[in-house]
């Protein structure tokens, strides 16, 4: 959900790890303040709208000037409102169907946002796409990026700089759900979709033509020269797939590249860049040992190609997971999985050798009867059997030591199968529930890294072409529309929560809404103007400064 540029919100704590100051006062026994300052806020706004574009600090700006401040600064003040007007409900459910947001960008902060609006709207808005029937007018707010060049490429606009702190862990994931953050990247990912659905298309080219490589190579007689391959149908085939398959590898190897010269090696070294490069690496010896007709025949050669099918496929997943948010995304799960089971794991697999361990001694003398317990190697396998299920209770028939072998192996049951696995499978759950948790926000950083791995490749045209000074966005008011309205475009995306509960969630925003306004207004008229400015953006100019005074002392 989006909020406002006043509403600073409670992510501040777990961005940054401070908190914002609250109020302890009731909002009952601050309403006359506001209400008595409302005269004075309405001249202030007026004054600073005047001078809005040229206070509001550039990307450059605000990380250079306050580099500490730059996520806090972006949460509270990334976003101005400019109005609202009312659409047709209709369009509101359109609206709704692109994650709330409808982006576009401009050359000026300042413009006649209604009628811009309005003439985008208009562009989609077809006769018959109206439902027959009852229709109503919904409310929708327009909202502007409040940073200059927000969209820009590279360290000029916003998501490069985010992007290379969170790789880095200065940042969490949160950051990436900021509204003006959000805003940027639903802009951007509009402006560069073709080019992102190019990209796809070239790993399909991949991905596909190195399996056809795989199903013809399989039968392919490999005591035929290059010459006598080519000659056959089915290895001119090959031949064609595996120059198909470099081809589609051949961008991806070029972004690459420009990813780590931008990044360095310790920003660009993640687990999907590894996995990358593990990729290329292996489709470059498989192309010359095959062209080469280097060791074919040799178990190393089958060993290359298995893992790179499998390394293809995964590379699916890190385009999956930026098309359309999903539940529990598959390797964002394991890699929370094996984080939070990595101790436990650890104890588990100690547990095995020590059973392992000891099954090997108690039996020394039946080895020569007994293969499961043969040498130290075999012990282990024979637990981890066990462990999967495959018990068998006669296995200790004839031994020398019949009773305490299986003793020992109910105990080993037990303390694995019921106490061991169980515990193991309710961290897993946990840790699932925490990649979902954030599941927007993970969709939305798998976004910004497609784009900016694009906007690092292309040239420099085709990025200036593409970038805009100013982001304006269209949300909808969710708590001045019918509810009725909005909950029925929502339920095209997600199952409606309980009207109760929704209730209560809506009058609480409302409230919190309404303490930070009053917070606002109390900070504007009890602090001096040098210190109720250093709370938020850039000092005015000096002139704006005194009127600010001289309306103050009033």
């Amino acid at each position: 959900m989006n909020r406002s540029a006043s509403e600073v919100s409670a992510n501040t704590e777990s961005l940054l790890g401070d908190s914002a100051p609250l109020v302890d006062a009731p909002v009952e026994a601050l309403s006359d303040a506001v209400e008595g300052s409302c005269g004075d806020m309405a001249e202030m706004e007026e004054g600073r709208t005047a001078h809005a574009t040229a206070q509001q600090p550039s990307v450059q700006e605000l990380i250079w000037k306050a580099p500490g401040e730059a996520v806090r600064w972006l949460e509270a003040h990334g976003c101005a409102k400019l109005g609202s007007f009312k659409v047709q409900d209709s369009t509101l459910m359109r609206l709704l169907a692109r994650d709330e947001l409808m982006t576009l960008g401009a050359d000026e902060r300042n413009i006649n946002w209604q009628a811009v609006w309005l003439a985008e709207l208009a562009k989609d808005d077809w006769p018959s796409d109206r439902p027959k029937g009852l229709t109503a007018l919904l409310e929708v707010e327009a909202w502007v990026v409040d940073v200059r060049n927000a969209a820009c490429a590279d360290d000029a606009g916003i998501l490069n700089p985010l992007l290379h702190r969170y790789q880095t862990g200065i940042i969490n994931i949160n950051c990436f759900g900021l509204p003006a953050v959000k805003a940027v990247i639903t802009y951007k990912w509009g402006v560069w979709k073709r080019m992102l659905h190019a990209e796809v298309a070239c790993y399909l080219l991949w991905v596909l033509a190195f399996q056809a490589f795989v199903l013809i190579f399989q039968d392919e007689n490999t005591r035929l020269a290059l010459p006598e391959l080519a000659a056959t149908p089915w290895g001119a085939i090959s031949l064609v797939c595996e120059a198909l398959a470099l081809a589609g590898m051949a961008p991806f190897l070029y972004i690459e590249a420009m990813t780590l010269r931008e990044y360095s090696v310790r920003g660009w070294l993640t687990a999907w860049n590894v996995m990358d490069m593990a990729a290329y690496a292996a489709q470059i010896v498989i192309a010359v040992m095959h062209l080469g007709r280097l060791g074919l025949a040799s178990n190393a050669l089958s060993v290359l190609v298995a893992f790179q099918v499998l390394l293809l496929w995964v590379k699916a997943q890190y385009f999956a997971r930026a098309m359309q948010p999903s539940k529990n995304p598959f390797l964002d799960t394991l890699k929370a999985v094996v984080i939070d089971i990595r101790f436990f794991l650890f104890l588990l697999l100690l547990t095995v050798w020590g059973f392992a361990c000891a099954f090997y001694i108690l039996f020394r003398r039946d080895q020569s009867k007994h293969d499961a317990f043969q040498n130290i190697g075999t012990s282990v396998l024979t637990m981890v059997n066990m462990l999967a299920g495959g018990i068998d209770l006669t296995m200790f028939k004839g031994t020398h030591v019949p009773g305490i072998g299986l003793g020992l192996l109910l105990v080993y049951w037990f303390a694995m199968s019921m106490v061991l696995l169980n515990c193991l499978i309710a961290i897993m759950a946990d840790a699932c529930m925490k990649v979902n948790q954030k599941q927007g926000e993970r969709f939305l950083c798998g976004r910004a890294e497609l784009i900016d791995e694009l906007e690092t490749a292309a040239p420099a045209w085709l990025r200036r072409r593409n970038a805009a000074a100013w982001v304006h966005f269209l949300k909808v008011d969710k708590v001045g529309a019918d509810k009725a309205m909005v909950g029925a475009a929502e339920a095209e995306e997600k199952p409606a929560a309980p009207s109760g509960d929704e209730q209560r969630l809506t009058d609480l925003e409302i409230k919190v809404a309404r303490l930070l306004a009053v917070q606002e207004a109390l900070a504007r008229r009890l602090l001096g103007p040098a210190e109720y400015y250093r709370l938020g953006p850039p000092l005015p100019e000096d002139g704006d400064k005194a009127k600010w005074e001289t309306r103050s002392a009033r």
